[in-house]
């Protein structure tokens, strides 16, 4: 199934949910993408709890199909001829909807799945009003809706990076969680490596047993993070600092994240 919707990442899907009575979740919601675009997500609910809609946007196109189970949605998505598992939670004029892939034995594969939020309601496109004639039109910050977008995408879930050193065999990963409060938690594990570079083992010309050395680190902590005109700046307890930060995505439509030459995708 194409991925290219929007990738905010897995919510706390079915928290919070309003009782199966109360339900209903017949109604558009949209959600603008980071790219500008806007996503929606039209739902029809009848009598019996069954629901029929379709999520359109960034060049994708959804059937949806299912029914109301504990308050929440659960059914399927069809796109491309490929159907995957679907299900949503509502919180007042809040969707939280998620799409994930069926594995070999037929189960929601959850570790590849992705959410997005959406809120009930048609989203504003409307460009803003002509200024009087001889005026300059009034503008907002240019880079207010494209922080608001780097924002949203780095809060949408957790961020993790896996490098490998084929010489010394060492595995580094690091994962990073930003905050609505404004900070960001992190982690990092170092493990493997050896004193041999040809894979250890090997006996030296002294007679002794180079071998192979195993070692492992972690680490972590806590910075403060901001997004100001289009840029992420981390401080880590010396004064914000720019990082250098590009968003790109992989042939499957997952947004990738290059800070300071390091690639972070999504991860749980």
């Amino acid at each position: 199934m194409r991925r290219e919707i929007v990738s905010l990442g897995l919510s706390a899907l079915f928290l919070g949910s309003v009782p199966l009575s109360a339900q209903n979740f017949t109604g558009t919601y949209t959600v603008r993408a980071p790219a500008g675009n806007v996503v929606t997500l039209v739902l029809r609910q009848n009598q019996n709890g069954k629901i029929q809609g379709e999520l359109s946007g960034n060049e994708t196109f959804v059937q949806i199909e299912g029914r109301l189970e504990g308050g929440n949605f659960l059914g399927t998505a069809t796109s491309g001829g490929v159907t995957g598992f679907a299900a949503a939670s509502l919180s007042g004029d809040s969707l939280q909807f998620m799409i994930a892939d069926f594995g070999p034995d037929g189960k929601p594969n959850f570790a590849t799945a992705q959410a997005i939020v959406l809120t009930r309601g048609a989203a504003s496109a409307a460009p803003p009003p002509a200024a009087p004639s001889g005026r300059a039109p009034a503008q907002e910050p240019p880079a207010a809706g494209a922080d608001q977008q780097l924002a949203q995408l780095l809060q949408s879930s957790p961020w993790c990076s896996f490098q490998y050193n084929q010489t010394s065999g060492r595995t580094s990963t690091s994962r990073y969680v930003f905050l609505s409060d404004g900070t960001v938690s992190f982690g990092n594990n170092t493990e493997g490596g050896t004193t041999n570079q040809f894979g250890g083992g090997s006996v030296n010309l002294g007679g002794g047993a180079t071998g192979s050395v195993y070692s492992q680190s972690q680490g972590g902590g806590r910075l403060r993070w901001k997004v100001q005109q289009g840029t992420l700046h981390l401080d880590d307890g010396k004064g914000f600092q720019p990082v250098a930060l590009k968003v790109t995505r992989n042939s499957s439509g997952y947004p990738i994240i290059t800070a300071d030459g390091t690639e972070y995708s999504q991860c749980n």
